[in-house]
């Protein structure tokens, strides 16, 4: 069995000795190929990727795993992998079994892309489709968790961050906050919604309910700002990473997987000039710890909403996932998607019919409408 890194670079094993299952390698390229092509891997936020598999889980399980085959599930992103060979799997997320060594030496097919399997299995979770011929989780939150946590598990020092962070939790009312402020406001599936609406309908909802602490997890660093200044002198105002993204146009992971991009072009330019080769190359390697950072720090936030008293949320997979990692979570969304993704789409809409105040009641069903028929949504088939 070969390993491609040092042991310091915490990284999976690879080996066709195993049954794989695969996210972001579709060509079946070999590593050494894969790890400089940054537009053939799985770079979306990490919620959004990690959907495809968690999604397929129990169809997994029926066609594989209660078969004595445990696959060996890969997944490779330039967003979040680790160096040298940008493979996910393995260092803050990880199998939670041991994978079956393949004696007869057979991969399936079915299996080279998980982007086709879910759509297989769940469709493409859009308007235009016939949702009765798939499956979803739906609300079954209970039952997400325990596919999720039965075939994968985080890194410990997740669950301790998490811990020491919320510790003045304890006997306190949280409200947990989070807005995704860079570009869920650009796409034409989810009704827009600005930092200040947004802060119209949480001010709403802090005259009607006491809370001690607000968390606030955002990718937009003046909402920090905004929630600090308006809420600083009656609450505790906590954030759990400081490095926002200040220019405000796209996700962190576009602006940091546009960074790998360039390094890589640079290295397949240097030819056969083995000094600068190593130069770049340790200069990526310190590009994919910052990434790193930046995928522990969007795990905690999504642990920490979880442990809050009560979320309001935008349209994100992020905080979603809360509702996962606690399916007892009261979580609700403020503006609408017109299409069906799971988990968010399924996360229930904050109910403004009883508001008195008019503009904010105006307010939200304007954010609220052209929401995924729920009679679509509720078609599809339980998992």
């Amino acid at each position: 069995m070969n390993k491609t890194a040092n042991i310091a670079d915490i990284n999976n094993y690879y080996s066709n000795d195993y049954y794989n299952a695969n996210l972001g390698n579709w060509k079946l390229l070999d590593i050494n190929t894969l790890r400089l092509k940054p537009q053939i891997t799985m770079n979306k936020g990490f919620f959004s990727s990690i959907v495809y598999i968690h999604q397929c889980l129990p169809y997994l399980e029926e066609h594989y795993f209660n078969k004595n085959i445990n696959l060996n599930i890969l997944y490779y992103s330039h967003n979040y992998g680790n160096y040298p060979n940008f493979q996910v799997i393995g260092d803050i997320i990880q199998l939670n079994y041991i994978p079956s060594i393949n004696k007869k030496n057979k991969q399936f097919e079915e299996l080279t892309c998980f982007g086709s399997l879910v759509r297989k299995i769940c469709g493409r979770q859009q308007r235009d489709e016939d949702t009765k011929q798939y499956q979803s989780f739906k609300n079954n939150f209970k039952l997400s968790n325990k596919y999720l946590f039965k075939y994968f598990k985080f890194h410990t020092q997740i669950y301790e961050k998490v811990n020491k962070f919320t510790n003045i939790f304890n006997s306190k009312k949280v409200l947990g906050l989070h807005y995704r402020g860079t570009d869920k406001n650009k796409v034409n599936w989810v009704t827009h919604i600005s930092a200040q609406e947004f802060i119209t309908i949480i001010d709403n909802h802090l005259k009607k309910n006491n809370y001690n602490i607000i968390f606030v997890s955002t990718d937009d660093f003046d909402f920090v700002n905004k929630i600090n200044l308006k809420y600083k002198d009656k609450y505790t105002i906590l954030f759990y990473d400081k490095e926002k993204n200040n220019d405000n146009k796209n996700a962190i992971q576009i602006n940091r997987l546009k960074i790998i991009q360039n390094k890589i072009k640079e290295i397949k330019k240097c030819n056969n000039d083995i000094n600068k080769l190593v130069v770049l190359e340790n200069e990526l390697k310190i590009e994919t710890q910052i990434n790193r950072n930046l995928f522990e720090t969007a795990v905690v936030n999504s642990f920490i909403l979880s442990k809050c008293t009560l979320v309001l949320k935008t349209h994100s997979q992020l905080s979603a996932y809360a509702k996962i990692f606690n399916p007892e979570l009261e979580i609700y969304r403020v503006n609408a998607c017109q299409e069906g993704y799971w988990p968010d789409s399924h996360i229930p809409l904050y109910n403004y019919q009883n508001i008195d105040d008019t503009e904010v009641k105006k307010l939200l069903e304007k954010k609220l409408k052209n929401e995924f028929s729920k009679e679509k949504k509720y078609a599809y088939r339980n998992i």
